[in-house]
C-alpha cells in the first residue's frame, strides 16, 4: 500500500521528541477506544517495534481483521497528525538551525493567527500583532510575508479610519512591492553571474558582463536599502577586485561584507561568514 509506506517513510524520520510530541498531541485530542487504547497510539507503536509489518499484519493486530476501510482512514488521520506536530515551535526550532528559516515559519504561523483573530472578531491586540509580523519581516527581508501582513493591516485600519490610512499603508505596500521585485531580480543577476566564475575558463570570459551588474547592484541597494541586495553587491565586488589583482580593494571589500553579515539577521548565515 503506497500510503502506508508514504507514512512508514515519514515516521521513522521524525526524532525521539517528536514523536513523544505526536503520541501527547494524539492522546489529548482523540477518543479512547473501548478496550482503554488509542487505535493511533498502537498503530504508531507497531511500526515503530517492527518494520517488516505488512498491511494485513497492520490490520489482523488493530482490528482483529482485514478491515481496509478503517485501516485507510487511520493512515490518512495520522499522517494528518504528525504534519500537525511538525509545525510545533518545538520542533521547529531543532529541526531548523537557520535563524532566519526558523523566522519565515513563525512568521507564516502568526499571519495564520493574525487572520483567525481577525475573522473571529478578537481585535483588541490585532493591530499590534501585526506590527510586530511587519517589523520582524522587515527586519529579515521576507517580503512575501510582509506585503501580506500589510494587506491585512490595510484591511483592518482600512474600516476604522478611513482612506488617509489607507492611502499611506498603500504607499508602504507600493515600496515593498518594488523593493521585491528589485531583489528578485537581483538574486537572478547574482545566481547567473555567480554560475560563470565556475564554467569558465578565464575571469576575462565574463568581466564585462560582471562589472554591468555591480553597477545595478549597486543602484538597487541605493533605491531599496536591502541588506540582501548589498551582500551580492559587495560579494561580486571582491570578486571584480581580486581578478584584478587588486587585492587592497579586495580586502576592504571582504571587511564591509563580513560588517554587512554580522549586523544583518536577512543576510547571516554560518557559512557565509565561513566564506569572509
Amino acid at each position: 500500500m503506497t500510503s502506508l509506506n508514504t507514512l512508514k517513510n515519514i515516521l521513522y524520520k521524525l526524532k525521539k521528541e517528536e514523536v513523544r510530541s505526536l503520541i501527547n498531541f494524539i492522546s489529548y485530542n482523540q477518543k479512547v477506544e473501548k478496550d482503554g487504547k488509542l487505535k493511533s497510539i498502537q498503530f504508531i507503536e507497531l511500526l515503530l517495534s517492527d518494520k517488516s509489518y505488512s498491511a494485513n499484519d497492520l490490520q489482523f493486530t488493530l482490528y482483529g481483521k482485514i478491515n481496509y476501510s478503517a485501516f485507510n482512514k487511520l493512515i490518512n488521520r495520522l499522517k494528518e497528525k504528525v504534519y500537525e506536530i511538525l509545525l510545533f515551535d518545538s520542533n521547529l526550532e531543532k529541526t531548523i538551525s537557520a535563524k532566519r528559516n526558523r523566522e519565515i515559519f513563525n512568521i507564516r504561523k502568526k499571519l495564520i493567527q493574525s487572520e483567525i483573530m481577525f475573522m473571529r472578531g478578537m481585535n483588541d491586540e490585532i493591530e499590534n500583532f501585526q506590527n510586530k509580523i511587519i517589523s520582524s519581516a522587515k527586519q529579515y527581508e521576507i517580503y512575501d510575508s510582509l506585503l501580506e501582513a500589510l494587506h491585512a493591516k490595510q484591511r483592518y485600519l482600512g474600516f476604522r479610519f478611513g482612506s488617509t490610512v489607507y492611502r499611506k499603508i498603500k504607499d508602504e505596500i507600493d515600496f515593498y512591492e518594488s523593493s521585491r521585485n528589485t531583489a528578485i531580480k537581483a538574486r537572478e543577476l547574482f545566481n547567473s553571474i555567480t554560475t560563470k566564475f565556475t564554467f569558465s575558463s578565464s575571469p576575462n570570459d565574463y568581466q564585462v558582463e560582471l562589472k554591468k551588474v555591480i553597477n545595478v547592484l549597486e543602484k538597487d541597494y541605493e533605491q531599496t536599502k536591502s541588506a540582501t541586495i548589498r551582500y551580492y553587491y559587495l560579494f561580486l565586488k571582491t570578486e571584480h577586485h581580486q581578478n584584478r589583482t587588486d587585492f587592497i580593494h579586495a580586502q576592504k571589500t571582504l571587511i564591509q561584507l563580513k560588517e554587512l553579515l554580522e549586523n544583518n539577521v536577512s543576510v547571516y548565515t554560518k557559512s557565509r561568514i565561513g566564506t569572509t
